[in-house]
């Protein structure tokens, strides 16, 4: 998780993770590759995030889930989500996170894209952060497990800020 009550500001943020090879290092270079960050409509990338679903037939040392083979037809936006992708120089999709806000935390629910080391996949993370820490409506931000994580990824994720936390919740 990212404790995200510890950054007054986006930049206070990005300050911890500009180091090489960190984070905002990736974040910088693909930008200067021209990749950009917004908000998406799923609905007009279909065939874009089921390229980028079937891009990769072992990701995370498994093999990918069949649920990920499956070309939607389309996409039904829930309220409490927020989809963002990351489009290339052309405009095409090379990357997406699905966000859920639950309660006082946000999680990725999907983060996926292309592997061709540009760091736009630390760009579409950082913005995501950036964009939680200025809104103010979230304490933490959750990607998945750290620890259960292969290498690869949990490097990855340290780069972009997340530690390990244990957490309990409960249903009110």
């Amino acid at each position: 998780m990212i404790d995200l009550r510890k950054f007054k500001t986006a930049e206070d943020y990005l300050d911890t993770v500009r180091k090489k090879d960190y984070a905002a290092y990736h974040a910088r270079r693909a930008t200067t590759r021209g990749y950009q960050v917004r908000k998406i409509e799923r609905n007009l990338f279909i065939d874009d995030i089921h390229d980028i679903n079937n891009s990769a037939e072992i990701r995370q040392g498994r093999p990918m889930d069949d649920a990920y083979r499956i070309k939607e037809t389309s996409f039904e936006d829930h309220p409490h989500f927020a989809y963002f992708g990351v489009l290339d120089k052309q405009g095409k999709l090379a990357g997406y996170c699905n966000v859920a806000v639950l309660g006082n935390f946000a999680a990725t629910q999907r983060l996926l894209g292309y592997k061709n080391n540009d760091g736009f996949m630390y760009l579409l993370l950082t913005e995501i952060v950036c964009s939680l820490i200025e809104q103010k409506t979230v304490s933490f931000l959750m990607y998945d497990t750290y620890l259960g994580a292969q290498p690869g990824l949990r490097e990855f994720k340290r780069k972009v800020g997340f530690t390990p936390y244990l957490v309990r919740y409960s249903l009110a």
